[in-house]
């Protein structure tokens, strides 16, 4: 995890915020709605995100419109004038931005050879500039996914010139990530990432989801009465105050973690780790259980047969003895290869798989914690196929290879009125005031089909509760 001492960013012969300009030319309304070679929203957000790029690695910008001041033409989309505001912009009544005088000084005072560019329209405002610079000695890079033309030929074949005579093609991603190029350089982190949150996409999402992310500390307490909640968010410890009543809806993994953290448990596990205890409620984090499945049979069609729809529409539940009320048995057809670790290297790309599940298990585990941090991850107890009956029923099913989750854990924080029990019929958290529980720890036992509709259920029975 040792990185080369950073290059001379001048001489690099990647780009980086010394050696690299960034030109915009022409993201005015009547360019941007003729757009017909991507779509037109797309094409704002990259444009925009390019722009958030420039100013957040204080690249030097030169920004040029068309025929504003003859009133022809207006001014760019407020999109980007939002980021650009407070640098100039250079109008031209020239269709060749290189052809004016005032913008080949600009580009000229920036000192840079690499110029990254962007233009509307790609056949026309990005080729000519672009091939004068090349021209000129510049290495021109385009960012090609946020530039348009006024078809998909049109475009295509402006990228093409614009290759054929040196010019080199980029994405938005791709400039971003290789301005940035090492995390090491934490100045430029934070701006990083947030232009990258702002992208649309997973990588983005998930990029914004994880650095504003807050970490549930505990669920405050006035006496056994719940007022609110304690968090870690952005290095700071903060909380909230409930008006009326807290819902806590974490899943039956988090949620038994964040009770037994508020000293709702078993008082046992709690003295573990010096935690007192408001509530003694010996179940919570206990009667944990999910769906074993079998990744194993594989089917592979004489030719590749393309996944449809879901890929997984054929199901089949059955009983594995015909004595019992209900099917224990959920058998899948799959049309990929749904394999585990044991099975993996058995499996070719263009398989099918017939996985059966076992949805009414015998066995039960336990969620406990590791520590008292709340940023550690509890310890799972998933206990899958420990008890002699569900191996059995799964055999039925078929010969077993290697067995995985179907990411159903539920029944951690059960209803009922046992000793094991921690909600009531009304979901309320037993011992406590002010409390109540909306996912999947609440079930009793597992539902024989998948978890997801049942939840949603348990919120809307939740929601008519609380409104009554």
């Amino acid at each position: 995890m040792t990185s080369e001492t950073i290059r001379d960013p001048v001489k690099d012969q990647l780009l980086t915020p010394q050696n690299s300009a960034l030109l915009i030319i022409d993201y005015q309304p009547v360019q941007v709605n003729s757009i017909a070679s991507m779509d037109r929203q797309k094409l704002i957000d990259n444009i925009v995100g390019v722009a958030k790029a420039g100013r957040a690695f204080t690249l030097p910008i030169v920004h040029s419109t068309v025929n504003v001041k003859t009133g022809l033409n207006k001014p760019p989309i407020p999109h980007l004038r939002k980021v650009l505001a407070d640098l100039p912009t250079f109008d031209r009544t020239s269709i060749n931005a290189w052809e004016d005088i005032e913008f080949a000084e600009a580009v000229t005072a920036t000192g840079r050879k690499k110029l990254i560019m962007t233009a509307l329209w790609t056949e026309a405002c990005l080729t000519f500039p672009a091939l004068d610079a090349l021209q000129a000695g510049y290495e021109v890079y385009v960012v090609a996914d946020a530039v348009g033309g006024t078809s998909v030929e049109a475009h295509h074949a402006a990228l093409r010139r614009i290759e054929q005579a040196g010019g080199k093609m980029i994405s938005l991603m791709q400039l971003i990530c290789e301005l940035q190029r090492d995390w090491g350089r934490k100045e430029t982190v934070p701006a990083f990432v947030k232009v990258v949150s702002g992208i649309p996409g997973t990588f983005a999402i998930q990029l914004a989801y994880d650095s504003d992310m807050a970490t549930v500390n505990r669920l405050t307490l006035e006496g056994s009465t719940v007022t609110g909640v304690e968090f870690e968010w952005r290095d700071e410890v903060r909380k909230i105050k409930a008006s009326n009543e807290v819902v806590l809806s974490a899943g039956a993994i988090q949620t038994p973690k964040v009770l037994i953290l508020t000293r709702i448990g078993d008082r046992t596990e709690l003295a573990r780790f010096g935690i007192s205890t408001v509530s003694h409620l010996p179940g919570v984090g206990q009667n944990f259980q999910d769906h074993p499945i079998i990744g194993s049979a594989l089917w592979e069609p004489h030719e590749p047969l393309a996944a449809r729809a879901n890929a997984a529409e054929a199901n089949l539940f059955a009983k594995s003895r015909p004595d019992l009320n209900t099917p224990d048995l959920h058998i899948w057809h799959v049309e990929a290869p749904y394999v585990s670790e044991a099975t993996a290297p058995y499996a070719m790309g263009t398989a099918w798989s017939i996985s059966p599940a076992l949805v009414r298990p015998e066995s039960r585990g336990f969620i406990k914690l590791k520590s008292a941090d709340p940023r550690e991850a509890p310890e799972i107890h998933a206990n899958m196929l420990a008890d002699p009956r569900d191996l059995a029923a799964l055999r039925e099913g078929m010969e077993i290879n290697g067995a995985m989750s179907m990411h159903h854990p539920t029944c951690t924080a059960k209803m009922g009125q046992d000793d094991l029990s921690v909600v009531d019929a009304q979901l309320r958290v037993y011992g406590v005031k002010n409390l109540r529980i909306a996912d999947a720890s609440i079930m009793p036992t597992i539902t024989t089909g998948n978890t997801q509709a049942p939840c949603v259920i348990i919120g809307e029975r939740l929601a008519e509760i609380l409104k009554a």
